[in-house]
């Protein structure tokens, strides 16, 4: 996944997101791209979209299943702050 964040500073979260997308439809059962993809979409504000890219990552390698708990946790409590506000 280190790949995923190189020259962060360097490309709009846009840029990264289109590039990690990139990378799954050349390697789609990488789950760490698709937890990469989770965190810009995330970043982005599309919450669903990363909330389906993290439960993809766990179905590729289940060795993610604690770590997609708490951070389905932080996606559901953003959704829902997204939606009072």
């Amino acid at each position: 996944m280190g790949d995923a964040f190189a020259g962060l500073g360097e490309r709009s979260v846009a840029e990264h997101t289109e590039g990690i997308q990139r990378q799954i439809r050349a390697d789609p059962q990488n789950a760490s791209l698709r937890l990469a993809l989770c965190h810009f979409l995330a970043l982005r504000g599309e919450w669903q979209r990363a909330e389906d890219q993290l439960k993809a990552a766990v179905k590729f390698d289940p060795s993610f299943t604690p770590a997609s708990a708490t951070c389905s946790m932080a996606l559901a409590g953003e959704r829902q702050r997204s939606a009072f506000w």
